[in-house]
């Protein structure tokens, strides 16, 4: 639980440095620019490089898929019926249609299940809720960013992404290990992501604006804590037989709050910035709790 209180320590003081003026304005744009281009490619060249993948898994490495496709529909839907705005329901799509699978779920996962459930974590995180944001999710973006698409835009947009670039390297390089400085260096690297992504999000959450997005906010957090660990619950349960702890993980995973990589995403991209912080800022600390009653609940 000590990781779970660490996250929760950098929240508060980028909230608490944001009132006091110590830092400078676009300290968070600094940071997350920090974490696109250092932090989240070093952790995908450490995991994905050692990563194990057998065709049996990707059962449960759909959910993260499944999760985004299942958000586009249902904020679309929203969208077409003039619920909400284009712009917020990009940034409902890139909030609540990924999952904290990564830096807040792998402390849960290891807290409730034990170290075992970190690899189930690591490929549903890797192959499912990254590779989704790394194609689809970009794919989303670039679709909805202009009026005309176009698809050599959207390759490109790929190909100069850079977690995606370093995806790319580590499969390349799988065949071939990681000296042992090396593996230590991107570990250092990707630790940074935890720390400088709560800091941020905590530095930009602004307690007065929460009141501009009352209902979008309580759309995609619904959506995001309650709905979507619900339907996979059920979906699992009668369509894909799992083994029952590999089916807790991929319950739990789905119950996580919103991921703050495809957030940071709809923040640069302004599709309703003050809203992603707000998704983060009030999705993760809620998600501490309510991950806890799915964890009671699986085990009842």
């Amino acid at each position: 639980m000590e990781n779970l209180g660490f996250l929760i320590l950098c929240f508060l003081l980028g909230f608490v440095y944001q009132r006091v003026n110590r830092f400078p304005a676009n300290t968070s744009q600094v940071l997350n620019q920090f974490i696109l281009f250092v932090s989240l490619p070093s952790l995908v060249l450490y995991h994905v490089h050692g990563l194990n993948f057998s065709v049996s898994q990707i059962s449960f490495i759909a959910m993260p898929w499944m999760l985004l496709g299942l958000a586009i529909l249902v904020f679309g839907v929203l969208y077409k019926l003039r619920f909400l705005s284009k712009s917020v329901f990009v940034c409902l799509v890139l909030t609540a249609g990924f999952g904290n699978t990564s830096f807040v779920g792998f402390p849960i996962l290891e807290s409730y299940l034990g170290s075992l459930a970190l690899s189930n974590g690591i490929l549903i995180d890797q192959a499912g809720t990254f590779l989704a944001l790394s194609l689809a999710g970009l794919l989303f973006i670039s679709i909805v960013s202009g009026s005309s698409f176009r698809i050599q835009d959207s390759i490109k947009r790929l190909l100069t992404f850079p977690p995606f670039v370093a995806l790319i390297v580590a499969s390349i390089l799988r065949p071939f290990p990681f000296p042992s400085y090396i593996s230590a260096l991107l570990l250092k690297l990707g630790g940074t992501l935890p720390p400088l992504a709560l800091f941020s999000v905590g530095f930009l959450l602004k307690l007065n604006t929460l009141k501009l997005y009352t209902k979008p906010l309580l759309i995609g957090l619904t959506f995001k804590l309650c709905l979507s660990p619900v339907f996979f619950y059920f979906f699992y349960k009668a369509l894909i037989p799992l083994d029952r702890f590999a089916f807790q993980v991929v319950v739990l995973e789905a119950s996580m709050a919103p991921m703050v990589t495809s957030s940071i995403l709809a923040i640069e991209e302004d599709f309703a910035p003050g809203l992603a912080v707000a998704m983060l800022g009030l999705g993760i600390p809620i998600s501490f709790v309510s991950t806890y009653f799915w964890f009671l609940f699986l085990n009842s």
